[in-house]
């Protein structure tokens, strides 16, 4: 942030604002320890995975298909000698 804030005009305003957001702790407290333990995270983690392959094999797709540019141009072509 201090090479950004050499930036006149753009550079003060995100410096300023990062300035501002660090000094009211909004990105959190750097260094300290998050209190969720690895099992906590590994447990949600698990959870996460097989909430997602459950949901995923169930899951409907639409597929929405664009023909090529040139394919397009052609049948433009096609439709407007036919008429």
């Amino acid at each position: 942030m201090g090479i950004t804030a050499f930036i006149s005009g753009y550079g003060w305003a995100i410096s300023g604002t990062y300035f501002l957001m660090d000094a009211n702790d909004e990105f959190g407290d750097w260094g300290k320890p998050s209190g969720y333990s690895t099992q906590q995270v590994s447990t949600w983690a698990r959870e996460r995975e097989q909430w997602a392959k459950k949901d995923f094999h169930i899951m409907d797709f639409e597929l929405d298909y664009d023909p090529p540019a040139e394919q397009m141009r052609t049948d433009m072509i096609r439709e407007i000698r036919k008429k």
